[in-house]
């Protein structure tokens, strides 16, 4: 089996896998982590959950966890871009934002991946899937061959052509990092056009801590639409410590065009009213139900769901004689 995990609630820690990724320790749910100490105590948590001598794949992100791992008797490997990283992505180059690269283990080229998903992002992803699926016997060259073929996923950069021509992008991002990553795919991805965020603040407790890097991050869009914040386990006294009048306030302090929309359901035919179908792409973002609010609009134009915005001219490993 392999399972997606999120350390919310320490959910986690109810898994005894045989080997395991961890792609970033980064705060998030701050509702269950008041601090960075205890954040970092449950990841440690987690990885004694590994059974004895199990293979555990750090992003160079995550790898000042490589030493607690290794005192536990696991076996680490640390998977990026870095000189330090066991198994290593060199880019090679890029089409509108997918990036073709070289896997390299101990300086030497081992297989060559072309993603069909744009974002630098995917390259460690990539690392970590690469890594995982030896560990369950399939070469670096096979696994390459078949992220290749690699689409997508429902919410994470997913591709929509509405009518008179206006892009969508839709995806579930609702952390400033995240945010932040989705926004430089889309520059990428259409360079030529103007990018609008209509974006959906996901908890109070995130919003209020982490209001400044959202700022940040949204003033860099040509545009934003700010949703009323989604509430989702927040307490009543959270929910009056902060609201999108906030966040909208600092994104214009900061030289950003931001728009209140109020609730995001409802919020969809006035944003689609603003926008140019021919020079403008519209990223909507957000975990709560930001999704809903162009369901109408987005079934007319019809999905690009699961189809690569950049194919890969990929060739697969040739087949032995005689193979059926």
């Amino acid at each position: 089996l392999v399972v997606e995990a999120c350390e919310y609630d320490r959910s986690f820690h109810r898994l005894r896998p045989a080997a395991c990724a961890i792609l970033n320790v980064e705060a998030d749910h701050f509702d269950c982590y008041p601090d960075r100490a205890s954040l970092v105590e449950s990841f440690t948590g987690f990885l004694e959950r590994v059974r004895q001598g199990g293979l555990v794949v750090l992003h160079e992100k995550a790898a000042f966890l490589e030493e607690c791992a290794r005192r536990m008797g696991l076996r680490v490997l640390v998977v990026g871009r870095g000189k330090e990283a066991g198994l290593r992505a060199r880019l090679l180059d890029k089409e509108r934002g997918c990036c073709r690269f070289q896997v390299m283990e101990d300086g030497r080229p081992r297989a060559e991946v072309r993603l069909g998903v744009p974002g630098e992002h995917w390259m460690g992803n990539a690392l970590v899937a690469l890594a995982l699926a030896r560990e369950g016997g399939v070469t670096l060259e096979e696994g390459a061959a078949g992220l290749g073929d690699y689409r997508g996923m429902v919410r994470r950069f997913q591709v929509h052509r509405g009518r008179d021509g206006l892009v969508v992008i839709s995806d579930y991002a609702h952390h400033p990092t995240e945010l932040e990553t989705v926004l430089r795919a889309a520059r990428e991805y259409v360079p030529e056009r103007r990018l609008a965020a209509f974006f959906q603040p996901h908890q109070y407790s995130r919003t209020r801590v982490l209001l400044d890097d959202f700022a940040r991050v949204l003033s860099g869009f040509d545009r934003v639409f700010l949703a009323d914040i989604y509430a989702a386990r927040d307490s009543r006294e959270e929910r009056s410590a902060v609201r999108a009048e906030d966040l909208a306030g600092k994104i214009a302090l900061r030289g950003g065009r931001v728009e209140l929309v109020g609730p995001a359901r409802t919020a969809g035919p006035r944003v689609l009213r603003s926008l140019d179908g021919k020079r403008d792409a519209l990223l909507l973002l957000g975990a709560g139900d930001v999704d809903a609010a162009l369901g109408d609009f987005l079934e007319e134009g019809g999905p690009e769901s699961f189809r690569s915005p950049c194919p890969p001219r990929r060739v697969h490993p040739p087949r032995s004689a005689g193979a059926t």
